[in-house]
């Protein structure tokens, strides 16, 4: 039997929120342009109805990003304000980590939003902010919370089955690029600056001797790879690139460079992704396929918690 695996985005309406969603509107005023990206807070004016007239309040910035010395940040805090009554501002994302205003009709340049006891209107200075309801499923925005089991049914009332394992929806290990180490001599009578003015955009290490003058000068060179769409040396390279330097999706752990994330690997060749612009789920971007041929350390990940973290180190959960 094969199972359906898409997951479909459900949002549903609370009471005092009545209208059905037909979209996110995003809200760069307050929340800026993602995660931790500085910006100067704007008012956004609410109003009871489609005109300027009929002001009712504002959603506004109440606590600004704060910032901390490994540019991770936090406490981004927004809020509506009618009067004295102030409330958190509902919203979903409309890409990884991006917060918008969940809109309920749309009048264009008008947009009725959701609030926490009812709704209002604001006004939308450009109108590409707004994502409907059927292109973000286009775009891929789609997912399940962690209260679902991994379990999918036939029909409804149907037995449960475990989702098989995909390696769209999994990582299963993480390369490392093996790089080259390069070593320039300094001789006697030559200016280690010189050296390194000769080799822009290459940040090299030294070593001094017991004078403390620089004898020798190094650096670590990657490897160029070729990325085909299958694991055939026959098939077509997709992309040329340096192991080091490759737009590949990774994790962040510190390191560097990077480790490459694996998705499924055969005999001689691993399964990667591509990494594009723009915050997009890792399952959703293209898979190449990368030779085993010694660019490349391959460490394996068997642990579900492990997987699970290096998944949400590159946006998003593991299934």
């Amino acid at each position: 039997m094969t199972l359906l695996t898409t997951a479909v985005v459900a949002w549903t309406t609370p009471a005092g929120a009545a209208g059905r969603i037909v979209g996110l509107l995003e809200l760069p005023q307050v929340f800026g342009n993602g995660p931790c990206a500085r910006f100067k807070p704007e008012e956004i004016r609410l109003y009871a109805s489609p005109n300027p007239r009929d002001r009712i309040g504002v959603v506004r910035v109440d606590r600004y990003w704060t910032f901390h010395a490994d540019l991770s940040c936090e406490g981004l805090t927004v809020r509506v304000h009618r009067g004295p009554a102030v409330s958190e501002l509902p919203t979903e994302e409309f890409a990884y980590e991006m917060q918008g205003a969940i809109v309920l009709e749309h009048r264009q340049p008008w947009f009725r939003i959701r609030l926490n006891d009812g709704s209002a209107w604001v006004r939308a200075s450009n109108p590409a902010h707004f994502h409907s309801l059927e292109s973000l499923l286009q775009d891929g925005l789609v997912s399940l919370t962690d209260a679902w089991d991994g379990t999918l049914a036939a029909s409804p009332g149907g037995p449960l089955l475990p989702v098989p394992h995909h390696p769209n929806r999994q990582v299963i290990g993480y390369l490392t690029p093996v790089l080259t180490l390069v070593e320039i001599p300094v001789g006697p009578g030559e200016n280690a600056e010189d050296i390194r003015k000769r080799h822009p955009g290459i940040g090299m290490g030294s070593v001094s001797g017991r004078d403390g003058v620089i004898r020798l000068l190094y650096y670590h060179h990657g490897r160029e790879v070729e990325a085909r769409a299958r694991p055939d040396r026959q098939a077509p390279v997709v992309e040329r690139f340096i192991n080091d330097h490759a737009r590949l999706q990774r994790g962040r752990d510190g390191t560097s460079p990077l480790p490459v994330f694996v998705f499924d690997r055969v005999p001689g060749w691993f399964q990667v992704a591509r990494r594009r612009e723009g915050l997009r789920p890792w399952q959703l971007e293209e898979r190449l396929w990368i030779e085993d041929a010694g660019a490349w350390e391959f460490q394996v990940v068997t642990d579900q918690s492990e997987r699970e973290e290096l998944a949400s180190a590159s946006w998003s959960q593991a299934r």
